[in-house]
């Protein structure tokens, strides 16, 4: 069926002196519609089909059950109306439905703006599938904001954990140059292990966490992502506005780029309330000063040192000197950095290999004086070792150190074809 305007359009054509085949070209439509309209003396309009519904001798029995129960689905009123003797189909239940049912009453809230220094909103967005370089992975990004100035914190991990959590923590005080009363969150799994009559059970160790900086966890009910909106809102931001159409090496270029974001875009907002710009009113926050030390994230594990001077911790490889072979040592992790410490005495560092497993993260000078040590060699002639030097300034030092003590080591072996060895072989 067309238009009225294109009814008209095939009149005034035909009097202009076009033909049916004319008309059709122009308007791009079958010339039988063409003679069909030309026949009429008037718009023909839509047909009145009188048909009789199959629903509405059901009318009533819908409207009845509906008031009685808002929330019934329509497939529970199709099964209904089937035993009573209804033929007709799923879908024409659906539309009736819709026109009879009491439309739901949209949730209100009464907005609540919170005075300066007193709370923060933080929670956990998944970005799952990231391409860092050349590798895909899942990542988490932890994002606290300040409810009065909405002065935003991010920060991406490679996972959710208690560790990460209180370093993320760590990094906003710090970002922020204070902390607020109070810190609003989702019922998260490494904050609350349980609630007993409504209220909620925190883990001790974020118990002690929030105490040494004197905030008050405050978490949402359950089902209630409301309580946060400031939180969840800026997740959608962080997603668009940042997110979003980067490229990233690995997870610091990610972070680094982040940070630069939050400087120089996200906290340069206009903040239209309270008639100023977001990073201006962090000065009228008056957060509470952070504690003269910083609370100690690392978390000690005991390993013992291969033959090869290597630990292995979180499925990767970290050297330690020659001398603590056979060694029992403690391994604590910050979640940036590794520490190898024996009878207290810290033997060596290196940066956490967060994203990828089987590494062998190693310096060189670890290995001093082992100058025939088979694995040593092993390490260097499949370039492992060299990776990992390069991978550490401080490595790469005793790379040079070691490369100019022992040049025998590295003399470039000449590469000939098999060829060669099988005429050697055969004589």
């Amino acid at each position: 069926m067309k238009t009225k305007e294109e009814y008209v359009t095939i009149k005034q054509l035909f009097h202009q002196g076009y033909n049916i085949s004319q008309i059709a070209r122009t308007l791009k439509i079958n010339r039988k519609t063409v003679k069909k309209y030309l026949n009429c003396d008037v718009y023909p309009g839509y047909r009145n089909q009188n048909r009789k519904s199959q629903l509405k001798p059901h009318r009533d029995y819908l409207e009845a059950r509906l008031k009685e129960y808002p929330l019934l689905s329509s497939i529970r009123l199709y099964e209904e109306l089937k035993e009573r003797g209804y033929n007709g189909g799923y879908r024409m239940l659906c539309k009736f439905v819709r026109t009879i049912r009491l439309p739901k009453q949209p949730r209100a809230y009464i907005r609540v703006e919170t005075p300066p220094g007193k709370q923060g909103q933080a929670d956990w967005a998944e970005f799952a599938q990231v391409k860092l370089g050349e590798q895909m992975v899942d990542l988490h990004c932890f994002i606290i904001t300040l409810s009065y100035s909405r002065n935003l914190y991010i920060e991406f991990c490679a996972d959710e954990k208690e560790q990460a959590l209180q370093n993320c923590h760590i990094h906003a005080f710090e970002y922020f140059e204070g902390v607020p009363l109070e810190i609003r969150y989702d019922n998260i799994s490494t904050i609350v292990i349980r609630r007993e009559n409504g209220k909620p059970v925190f883990h001790q160790g974020f118990k002690d966490f929030a105490t040494f900086y004197n905030f008050k966890p405050n978490i949402c009910l359950p089902y209630h992502k409301e309580g946060k909106g400031k939180a969840e809102r800026k997740i959608r931001y962080v997603r668009e506005n940042f997110f979003y159409g980067r490229t990233f090496k690995d997870l610091t270029d990610l972070n680094t780029q982040a940070w630069l974001w939050l400087d120089n875009t996200a906290n340069q907002r206009y903040n239209r309330l309270y008639q100023a710009k977001i990073c201006e009113l962090l000065k009228e926050e008056h957060l509470q000063a952070l504690p003269s030390i910083r609370y100690d994230t690392r978390i000690p594990h005991l390993h013992k040192v291969n033959k090869d001077c290597l630990i292995s911790y979180k499925a990767n490889f970290y050297s330690v000197p020659h001398i603590y072979a056979g060694q029992t040592i403690e391994v604590q992790d910050d979640g940036r950095d590794i520490f190898c410490l024996y009878h207290g005495k810290l033997i060596a560092q290196h940066t956490k290999c967060l994203l990828k497993k089987g590494q062998m993260i190693i310096n060189p000078m670890h290995y001093e004086g082992l100058r025939h040590h088979s694995r040593y060699v092993e390490l260097i002639t499949q370039g492992e070792f060299i990776l990992a030097a390069q991978a550490l300034p401080i490595a790469q030092e005793g790379f040079d150190h070691l490369l100019a003590k022992y040049p025998g080591y590295f003399e470039e072996v000449q590469k000939r074809e098999l060829e060669v060895y099988e005429r050697l072989a055969h004589g």
